[in-house]
């Protein structure tokens, strides 16, 4: 008796570090960077009208390009933008990162994972729906009303963000 408890728990265990190696070798995985190009038709066959808004960055010399991407139905956008480096995408993100968090109300949701070549951070709160996230040297960003939460995760699950 005592021994085929002992063989379930060691049977147990190694279950529990085989579902561990699996998960950390799928979040570890280095996700793939869209191109400009691969953003902008993503985004018009899902219906959305795409801008180069680069003019209005002209200042930043790390940003090397940057679209809006209109749902003009209901009237929020997605931001795409490419970063000089991995590293300058990194701090751009965790400045935003940090702006959204300077928003947070005193009841709210969120959401932060890191892991590998790719950064995700949500954020709901007082009726707002806040989203960044980066992969490689690109980024996707949103700041919107809670009620378009829904369009904009799947249209960035799309999108591999």
């Amino acid at each position: 008796m005592k021994k085929s408890i002992k063989l379930a728990i060691i049977a147990v265990s190694v279950a529990i570090v085989a579902i561990a190696i699996c998960l950390v070798v799928i979040l570890m995985k280095p996700k793939e960077a869209l191109t400009a190009q691969d953003f902008n038709s993503l985004m018009e066959e899902n219906g959305y009208s795409v801008v180069n808004v680069k003019e209005q960055f002209a200042e930043y010399d790390y940003i090397s390009e940057a679209y809006l991407a209109i749902d003009k139905n209901r009237n929020y956008q997605i931001e795409f933008y490419i970063i000089a480096s991995p590293d300058i995408a990194a701090q751009f993100f965790e400045s935003n990162k940090a702006i959204f968090e300077s928003s947070k109300g005193s009841v709210s949701s969120q959401k932060d994972v890191s892991a590998g070549n790719y950064s995700k951070y949500t954020l709901s709160s007082e009726g707002q729906y806040k989203y960044i996230c980066r992969i490689e040297n690109t980024v996707i960003y949103a700041d919107t009303d809670d009620a378009y939460k829904q369009d904009v995760k799947e249209i960035t699950k799309k999108l591999g963000y």
